[in-house]
Formats: structure tokens, sequence, C-alpha cells
């Protein structure tokens, strides 16, 4: 919950933002390989973290830890998707607002986490959403590079291979030492899964 009481839902914004194409891919691309290479992606946001993941087979691994890393750090963020997929997510809170449970949830939070991040719904305020630009999205991608808040964590029938830590006070790995891991995983024979959590992240599918 580290999102600031001016500026709700950014978080799970950028969520939807991330699947809005790369210098490297155009839109939907990453879906499409992703398909091709008979694997599944998605993500979800909650009150504490953003999840990027995919299923795919271990000796994908290399080649979707790359796409994940270009899609981290490459986003293009263009201009008419961030308007486009705006009109989206303001029609995700609508439908939750239609729910008598979403404007009673919203009275709750502000009530029990009144001086917490955890005092607005993950979507955001409706007042925040509008006024959101692209700019600002931007300066929070960012900061959360700068701050390091990153989790990579790769695992493969149901046994935990490694997890990475990319904090500030820490040296984040190289492509090449994921790429050892991977090979590890070849050896074992694993199906992996790719979790990328970042910052602050209502479940759902972008």
């Amino acid at each position: 919950g580290d999102e600031t009481g001016a500026m709700t839902g950014l978080a799970h914004f950028l969520e939807h933002m991330m699947f809005k194409g790369t210098d490297r891919y155009k839109r939907g691309e990453i879906d499409r390989i992703t398909f091709e290479a008979g694997g599944q992606n998605n993500a979800w946001t909650s009150d504490d973290m953003t999840v990027y993941w995919f299923h795919v087979a271990a000796d994908k691994l290399d080649e979707f830890l790359a796409i994940e890393s270009n899609r981290m750090t490459k986003c293009t963020m263009d201009a008419m998707e961030f308007e486009n997929e705006k009109k989206v997510v303001l029609e995700e809170l609508n439908a939750r607002l239609d729910s008598p449970w979403g404007p009673l949830g919203e009275e709750m939070e502000k009530v029990l986490f009144t001086e917490s991040g955890y005092n607005h719904p993950v979507l955001g305020l409706r007042e925040h959403l509008d006024k959101m630009t692209r700019d600002q999205m931007v300066g929070e991608v960012r900061r959360q590079a700068k701050e390091g808040v990153d989790v990579i964590k790769i695992g493969g029938s149901g046994q935990s291979l490694f997890n990475v830590f990319a904090s500030s006070e820490a040296e984040a790995f190289t492509l090449d030492e994921l790429k050892a891991i991977v090979d590890e995983a070849h050896r074992l024979g694993k199906t992996v899964t790719i979790h990328a959590r970042s910052g602050r992240s209502a479940s759902d599918s972008a």
C-alpha cells in the first residue's frame, strides 16, 4: 500500500499498460509468442503487489526472461494507448461500484485504514483516474526502477528453484546469471513458472 492518497489506482493502471507494447514487441506480440510456445501469461494487482507471470516449458525460460526484462524496462507507454486504456480501467471501476459491495468496501477502507495506503481501492478513486496523466505513470515507473522493488521468482513442478530480490541495497542478477539457473532447470526437466512482482500492486486480468 505505498500509493499516495493523491494518486490512487496507478499501479493497477500500469499493469494494464504493460501489455500495450515495448520498443521491441508490439501490442499483443508477447501474448502471441507465449501462445505459440504453448504457454500462458497474465497479471494481477493486489493491495501489496503487482504480479506478472508466465507459465512455460523450461527450455523456453531464457527466451521469456529476456522478454520480461524488455517489458519491465522498455514499455513504450504510448499516449493513445494510455487514453484508450484509461476508459477500460474506468469501466472496470464502474462495474465494481455497480455492486453493493464495491461502495461498502470503499467506505470500510476509509474507516479502518485512515493513516495507511490501504485506505483506498486498488482500482483507484475516480477523481484520480480521470486526472491521471501519462507523465505521472512514467514517473512512477522510474521511481520503482530507482528504488529496486522488483522480485523475480522461478519455480518448477511445485519446487521453487530460486528467488531473486533486486533492491537498492543488493546487486541485481544479470541475464547470464539467470540463464545459469535456467540451465539447472533444463537439467531437472522442470516446467517453470515466472513471477515478476513489482511495487504496490482487485485481482484481475489485464
